[in-house]
């Protein structure tokens, strides 16, 4: 325990490895267990894959919040809209 206090090099060689190691082994052992998902491939690949139903849907959707927080900015009478809409 005496050649720590001695040796600062010794000492932040073992801080360094307390620290690196159990990181490496949880960032290894996570990316194993969490399978191809973790990365977003998957999700990508889902999003692409969907129907041009899905997409029209997505982008009236988007149109629809673009007027409603138009409207609010603008306080044109969206602000009951815009609470009814969080009802």
């Amino acid at each position: 325990m005496n050649f720590t206090a001695q040796s600062p090099w010794y000492m932040a060689g073992f801080a360094a490895a307390a620290v690196a190691i159990p990181y490496f082994m949880g960032d290894q052992i996570m990316s194993a267990t969490n399978g191809p998902s973790a990365d977003g491939k998957l999700e990508q690949q889902l999003r692409g894959r969907g129907g041009v139903d899905a997409k029209i849907l997505a982008r009236a959707q988007r149109e629809r919040l673009q007027v409603l927080l138009d409207e609010v900015k603008e306080r044109r009478g969206g602000e009951t809209r815009y609470q009814a809409a969080l009802e």
